[in-house]
């Protein structure tokens, strides 16, 4: 196993130990992005957001990490209530 992945895999575990949604995060992040690249060249004039639960939001992209990515890559997010089924909040 390459150093990267060992490190990689030790650092996610100790983030979620701290109670990080790793996870949930990467997941929506990644998929955010391969939706992104097959939009812009089927439907360029569309927009689309990153819809996230809020506990996700709140406990990842509120942190300076989540903030870094939002800030580098400007993903325009719709923050929702699962349980209340409501849009908390849409960033731009």
């Amino acid at each position: 196993m390459p150093n990267r992945d060992r490190y990689h895999d030790a650092l996610r575990r100790a983030l979620e130990k701290d109670g990080w949604l790793i996870a949930d995060a990467q997941q929506s992040l990644g998929q955010y992005f391969l939706y992104l690249s097959v939009i812009k060249r089927l439907d360029p004039d569309r927009k689309l957001y990153l819809a996230i639960h809020e506990e996700v939001y709140e406990e990842f992209f509120e942190e300076p990490l989540g903030e870094l990515i939002l800030s580098d890559y400007q993903v325009p997010i719709i923050v929702f209530d699962p349980n209340l089924e409501v849009i908390v909040r849409w960033i731009d």
